[in-house]
Order: C-alpha cells, then sequence, then structure tokens
C-alpha cells in the first residue's frame, strides 16, 4: 500500500534508523566511477575494468575492455555488453564470452551529443538518450554494425526503461515522456506527466521516478500508457538529485548525491536502511545482482553491499496470514486479496514467480502460467509480513 505524501513525509523524517542491516562485503577501489553493470559472479565499470565478484569480499580485475573515453552507462544483453561513453558519446559493443577478455564486437557514433546518459533493449532495438536531448533507436540485430534508425527530440532526458512496446524516459523539461514502440523503429510519444525527473524504475503498473533536484519520488501508475497518473509522491530528505533508482521485493534502492544509498520499504512508507561510508562522496549508481547491492561512489570505488529486509525492524516481523486473507485457496488460474499491500510469490526454493505492489483490496492476482504445486505468499501490509502457503492446482 502505497501512503499519503503527509506519511510518507512524516516516516521519512523519523524513520532512518542508525545501524540498519546493510553490511559492506567489499570494495573495489577507483575513483570517479559512474556506471555499474553486473552479471551472476562479474561486474563491468565505466573504465572498463571486468572485475570478478564471486568472493564479494575480495573483488579481483579479471580483465579490461579499452575505450577512448569512459561509459556513462553500461548494459549486458546476453553475451554482449554496451557501453555508452560521456565527452564523445559513442555506443561500443563488447563480446564477453570470455569476460576476462573482452572483444571489440561493434561501435556507432551518435554525432552532434557529448554523452550517452541510459539504455534498454527490446528484441533487436536497442534505446538510448544522449546529451543532444534527443532519444535514439539502434538496430543491434548485427552488433557488429549498429545502425540508428530512428530519433525523436525530448528536452533534457536522462533515463530510459522500456516495458511491454512502451518506453519510459525521465527529463527535466517534460517530466515522465511515453513513447509507443509498437511500429518497428519508430518513437511515437502518446503521454507525459510531471517534471524534474533524473531516474526511472517500473515495478509492475508502477512508474518510480527520482527528482533532479529536491530530492523526492514520485510514484505514477502507468497501468494504462496512454494515461499516467500520481499515485503518490515520497519527498525529499535535501539529499540531492536522486541519480539511480532499483527496485526488488518491494523495496525502492535510490542512489543519490548527499545521503548515499537509501532503501525505502514501498510497503510500509519508511525507509528501511541507509548506507552513508565516510567520504564515499556522491553515489551514482546502484546495481542489484543475487542478494549484492553494488554502489558505485564519487571518491572511494564501488561498494559491494548486502541488505536483509527481514530484520529491518522489531515491527516488520513475518506472521502468519489471518484467515480469509488470500482466497481460493487451492487456486488454479488466480487468487484474490482481501488487504490492500504488496504481494511476492515464490517457489519454496526461495525463487520469485510473481510480485506486485500496491495491490487492492479485491484485486485479482494472475497465476496462469505457474506450475501446479507448493507457494509461498508473502503479504505486505499494516507495517508488517504475513504468509501463507498458496496450493497450484490444474483446472
Amino acid at each position: 500500500m502505497l501512503l499519503s505524501p503527509v506519511c510518507w513525509l512524516a516516516m521519512a523524517i523519523l524513520n532512518i534508523v542508525s545501524g540498519q542491516p546493510v553490511v559492506q562485503s567489499g570494495l573495489f577501489p577507483v575513483s570517479g566511477n559512474q556506471a555499474v553493470a553486473s552479471v551472476p559472479g562479474i561486474m563491468l565499470l565505466s573504465e572498463g575494468q571486468v572485475v570478478d565478484i564471486s568472493s564479494p569480499g575480495l573483488p579481483t580485475l579479471i580483465g579490461n575492455f579499452s575505450m577512448k573515453n569512459c561509459a556513462a552507462t553500461i548494459l549486458i544483453h546476453g553475451h554482449l555488453a554496451f557501453y555508452g561513453s560521456d565527452r564523445e558519446a559513442t555506443l561500443h559493443v563488447a563480446d564477453l564470452t570470455d569476460p576476462a577478455n573482452p572483444v571489440p564486437a561493434g561501435s556507432v557514433q551518435i554525432k552532434g551529443a557529448s554523452i550517452i546518459f541510459s539504455m534498454d533493449i527490446a528484441g533487436n532495438a536497442l534505446y538510448l538518450t544522449a546529451g543532444n536531448q534527443k532519444v535514439y533507436t539502434i538496430d543491434i540485430s548485427n552488433p557488429a554494425i549498429p545502425e540508428i534508425r530512428d530519433s525523436v527530440e525530448t528536452g533534457w532526458v536522462f533515463d530510459l526503461a522500456v516495458r511491454d512496446s512502451f518506453a519510459y524516459v525521465s527529463g527535466y523539461d517534460h517530466g515522465l515522456q511515453i513513447y509507443d514502440l509498437r511500429e518497428p523503429w519508430t518513437m511515437k510519444q502518446v503521454a507525459s506527466a510531471g517534471f524534474d525527473y533524473y531516474s526511472v524504475e517500473l515495478a509492475d503498473t508502477l512508474a518510480f521516478l527520482g527528482s533532479d533536484s529536491a530530492g523526492g519520488i514520485d510514484v505514477v501508475s502507468i497501468a494504462d500508457p496512454f494515461n499516467p497518473r500520481l499515485v503518490s509522491t515520497i519527498p525529499g530528505i535535501r539529499e540531492g538529485p536522486v541519480w539511480d533508482l532499483k527496485f526488488r521485493d518491494g523495496y525502492l534502492y535510490s542512489a543519490t548525491r548527499d545521503k548515499g544509498l537509501l532503501i525505502y520499504d514501498t510497503s510500509t512508507g519508511k525507509i528501511a536502511a541507509q548506507f552513508q561510508g565516510a567520504n564515499y562522496g556522491e553515489c551514482y549508481s546502484v546495481c542489484l545482482q543475487d542478494s549484492l547491492i553494488l554502489l558505485s561512489t564519487a571518491r572511494k570505488g564501488v561498494a559491494i553491499l548486502k541488505f536483509t529486509p527481514e530484520i529491518v525492524s522489531a515491527k516488520y516481523l513475518t506472521e502468519a496470514c489471518p484467515d480469509g486473507w488470500l482466497y481460493p485457496n487451492p487456486a488454479a488460474d488466480h487468487i484474490y486479496l482481501r488487504k490492500s499491500g504488496s504481494f511476492i510469490l515464490s517457489g519454496m526454493d526461495g525463487v520469485i514467480v510473481r510480485q506486485q505492489v500496491n495491490v487492492q483490496e479485491g484485486e485479482r492476482v494472475n497465476l496462469a502460467g505457474l506450475p501446479p504445486g507448493v507457494y509461498l505468499a508473502r503479504i505486505f501490509a499494516d507495517g508488517q509480513v504475513f504468509t501463507v502457503k498458496v496450493i497450484k492446482v490444474l483446472r
């Protein structure tokens, strides 16, 4: 359940609790690193470094991808890595088949731009935001020869995310801009909302938008991409721009200029935890890989962190789900909740198979496509986590 702006403000001020369980497992020292991307056991950094993080306490440089300038953004897709450079705004493609020996696979320069801010991929199309106030569509069907297929003028834009044939672009001038991608190689703007955004993160039917100046986060419903609607606001607490946002398991990870890493519990409205190492400087980007949080900082390098949500607070305990909160059970195709909140469904092996935030009372949760078996549901409501086993059966 997303709370009102007033509740968010009160909780944001009162609930930054010292000693929260954000544990630093390791640090890879490098100055001024802007971007970090990862696959299991490996992280990639702005100057082309390839770092083995299979032992988080001892990150080890194992390779390097050579570029003329540093990357402001990095995206891994299959065995390929895409580096968007600053200064010359070139998209570099690297083959990571052997991570210790990344091989140049192709490149294309974005003429007239000084930097590439962000990228995302859908099918054979790569979408990127550039410093010449444009969004580009790049054909990467042949990674050796990336081809610019379309561009649109957008005003100052920074971050970008693609979901279900729509691109969600955050910017200063026009806020959230939504583009229809259903016509191949053509971007058509269909809606906009708000203003003064730097970062964007998608979770189910919501877009989280980090402010470029005030430090707050707007929560916008994108259930209908043609009609985005502001749901709530997480006010800033003077942490300056929200440089990057990531969402996982009901928690929002916010990399900020002045307050380090802030972790918000989206079901209770509380700041669940914070990491701000001494003299680490600005936090440029955050990457979530398995149980690790990779936080790129301006002065010290990439901090390798772990966060255990279940022990954030003595008031945030897992309890048995009251009878009747979830029905029907057993279920074939869907279930309903009798209590508003956030919902996570996992296999008995712990792998998350469904998750939904801001589920309203009586709203359907789809189980179609899941194999029959026993699952564990967690319902985040009233400041607590309730658990119940769900039995999925054939129709």
